[in-house]
C-alpha cells in the first residue's frame, strides 16, 4: 500500500541493487511516530473485532473445549518455529537484499512448510500422547495444514516489515481476525460445531492473512531454493530461531504443565484468562515491536539514535500500560461475570495476577526488538532460554495451588525475562539502571494514584450493591480521570521522555485530524 496515495496494492518489489535508502533522523521519527499510530488505530480496530468475538466464543464454548484447542495449539505452534527458521527476521535485519534471497526464502518457506504438515499429519497420536485429553489426536492432524497455508505469508509479511508498511500490516491482521475466527469461528459455533468451530475458524484466518499478505505485498517467487542465499539468510536466521524457540517454549509451557497436570477444563480457564489478557498486552507490546524492530534495524548503526528511540518508546509504553494493568485487575470480578457468565468465574484469580505482570510482558518486547534490531540474536537466545526454564518451574511448582498459583509462578518469570532482557538493551545502548529506574519510578508513582482511584471507587460501588455495569462504568471513569489529569497537568513529573512521549502523539493526532478534516472538506 503507498503511503502517500493509500493504494490497495503493492506492486513493487524489493531491487536486486537498491538497498533501502536512509532516512533522515526527522523523517525516521515521524515515520516510526505515524507507524505507531497506525498500528494502534489497526490493532485497536482488531481489538474490538477480538473482544467481541472472544466473548461470543466463550459463551458459545465450554471451557474443556478450549482446552483441547489450546493444548493442540502448544504442540503445533512449537514446530512453526521450524517453519521460519528465522528467514522472516533476517529479511528485516539484513541492511542490503536482493531479489535471488528473497526467492530462495520463499521457496525455502514453502518447502519446509509442506514437510512440516506431512510431519505433524503423521506424529498426531505421539503429539497427543503428551497429554491425557480425549479428542486431541485429530484436532492436531488438523491444524496440522496451518504450517502450509502459512508458509507463502513469511516472505510479504517480512518484506512489508523491512519497508516500514504498518497500515497494510494493521489491515491484514484485523481483517484476516475477522474473517477467520469472527465469521467462520462464531458461525460454525452458533451451529453447535463445538471444538471444530474453534479449529476451522484460526485455519481460516491463516489462510486469509496469507492471501491478503501475498495480495498486497508482490515479490518474485520461485521453487528453487540457492544455497549461496539461504546460507546469507540463515547466518543470523538460526541465531532468530534459537531465541525464538525459548520465547515460543517461555510463553506456552505453561499451557502444557496445566494441561498436562490438571487437565482440559482448567487448561480452559487458564488459556482464556491468558489470551484475554494478551488483548492489551497485544495492542501495547506486538505493536511497539512490529514498528521499532525494523526502525531500529534501519538505525542499527547509530548508537545514539538507538538509543533514544528504545528510551522514547519505554516512556510511552510504561505511561499506557501501567493504568491499563491496574484497571484490569482491580475490575476483572465484574467483567468475567457480567460478559463471560458464571461458569468462567475460576479465571479471575489468574488473570488478575497475569494482569498485574502486564508492564514487565510488554517491557521486554522493546528489549528484545532492540536486540535483534543490534543481531544479537545469541545473547538474547540464552535469556530466552533462561525464561522458558523459569516458566516451566514456576507453573510445574504453582500448580500445587491450583491456577492462582500457576500465574504466580509464571509472573515470577515473567519479570526475571524483564530483567534480564533490560540489562541485555543497557549493554547494547549504555543507558544507565539509574537513569531506567528513575524513569519506571516516575509511573509507577502515577500508576499507584490511578489505582487508588479505581479501588476507591470500586469498593464503594460493590458496598452500595451496584450493578457490575455501574462498578465497571464509574471505576473506569475514575481511572481514566485521574490518568488524563496526570498527562495534562502533570507532565514535569513524568520526566523529558515522558512530556516528549505526550507531545509527540498529540501533534500527530492533531495533523491526522487536521488532514482527515480536509479530506472530508474536499469531498
Amino acid at each position: 500500500m503507498n503511503n502517500v496515495h493509500g493504494d490497495l496494492v503493492d506492486r513493487s518489489v524489493v531491487s536486486d541493487q537498491k538497498p533501502l535508502a536512509k532516512a533522515k533522523p526527522s523523517d525516521l521519527t515521524q515515520q516510526t511516530i505515524s507507524g505507531l499510530l497506525w498500528q494502534f488505530l489497526g490493532t485497536g480496530i482488531e481489538l474490538v473485532i477480538r473482544i467481541a468475538v472472544m466473548i461470543l466464543l466463550t459463551r458459545l464454548l465450554a471451557p474443556a473445549e478450549f482446552g483441547v484447542v489450546a493444548a493442540a495449539t502448544v504442540l503445533v505452534n512449537f514446530t512453526k518455529i521450524l517453519a521460519q527458521l528465522g528467514i522472516a527476521q533476517s529479511v528485516v535485519q539484513l541492511p542490503d537484499l536482493k531479489d535471488g534471497e528473497i526467492q530462495t526464502g520463499f521457496a525455502f518457506s514453502i518447502w519446509l512448510g509442506a514437510l512440516l504438515t506431512v510431519a505433524t499429519f503423521l506424529g498426531a497420536g505421539p503429539l497427543a500422547s503428551l497429554f491425557d485429553i480425549d479428542g486431541l489426536q485429530p484436532v492436531i492432524a488438523a491444524f496440522s495444514t496451518s504450517f502450509l497455508l502459512a508458509a507463502p505469508a513469511i516472505m510479504p509479511f517480512a518484506l512489508l516489515q523491512r519497508r516500514r508498511r504498518y497500515r497494510a500490516i494493521a489491515g491484514i491482521d484485523a481483517m484476516s481476525f475477522a474473517l477467520g475466527l469472527g465469521i467462520v469461528g462464531v458461525t460454525m459455533a452458533v451451529l453447535g460445531f463445538g471444538v471444530w468451530a474453534l479449529v476451522a475458524g484460526q485455519l481460516a484466518q491463516v489462510g486469509a492473512r496469507t492471501v491478503l499478505l501475498l495480495i498486497w505485498q508482490r515479490h518474485p517467487k520461485s521453487l528453487l531454493v540457492k544455497l549461496s542465499y539461504l546460507k546469507r539468510l540463515l547466518t543470523s536466521g538460526v541465531g532468530f530461531s534459537i531465541g525464538l524457540f525459548g520465547n515460543f517454549v517461555a510463553l506456552n509451557i505453561d499451557n502444557f504443565a496445566v494441561g498436562r497436570w490438571m487437565g482440559a477444563g482448567p487448561l480452559g480457564l487458564y488459556s482464556r484468562a491468558y489470551n484475554f489478557l494478551m488483548v492489551p498486552t497485544m495492542l501495547f507490546g506486538t505493536v511497539v515491536d512490529k514498528v521499532l524492530f525494523p526502525a531500529m534495524a534501519h538505525v542499527q548503526d547509530d548508537t545514539e539514535r538507538l538509543t533514544r528511540a528504545f528510551r522514547r518508546a519505554m516512556a510511552i509504553v510504561t505511561m499506557i500500560t501501567l493504568p491499563v494493568s491496574v484497571v484490569l485487575v482491580v475490575l476483572a470480578p465484574e467483567f468475567v461475570t457480567l460478559v463471560l457468565g458464571s461458569r468462567w468465574t475460576g479465571m479471575i484469580v489468574p488473570f488478575q495476577v497475569l494482569a498485574a505482570t502486564m508492564l514487565f510482558r510488554t517491557s521486554y518486547k522493546m528489549s528484545d526488538s532492540l536486540a535483534r534490531a543490534k543481531g544479537a540474536v545469541y545473547r538474547r537466545a540464552w535469556r530466552q532460554w533462561v525464561y522458558a526454564g523459569a516458566v516451566f518451574a514456576g507453573a510445574v511448582i504453582g500448580s500445587r495451588w491450583g491456577l492462582g498459583g500457576v500465574a504466580v509462578g509464571v509472573g515470577a518469570a515473567i519479570f526475571l525475562n524483564f530483567v534480564l532482557m533490560l540489562d541485555l538493551a543497557l549493554r547494547i545502548t549504555g543507558l544507565s539502571w539509574g537513569a531506567v529506574i528513575g524513569l519506571h519510578v516516575r509511573f509507577f508513582l502515577a500508576g499507584a494514584a490511578v489505582l487508588a482511584a479505581c479501588w476507591a471507587a470500586a469498593f464503594w460501588a460493590r458496598s452500595a450493591a451496584f450493578h457490575p455495569v455501574a462498578v465497571l462504568a464509574l471505576s473506569g471513569a475514575a481511572a481514566v480521570a485521574v490518568q488524563g489529569a496526570i498527562m495534562m497537568i502533570g507532565r514535569p513529573c513524568l520526566g523529558a521522555d515522558g512530556a516528549w512521549a505526550i507531545n509527540a502523539i498529540r501533534e500527530r493526532l492533531q495533523s491526522a485530524i487536521r488532514k482527515f478534516s480536509a479530506r472530508a472538506q474536499r469531498t
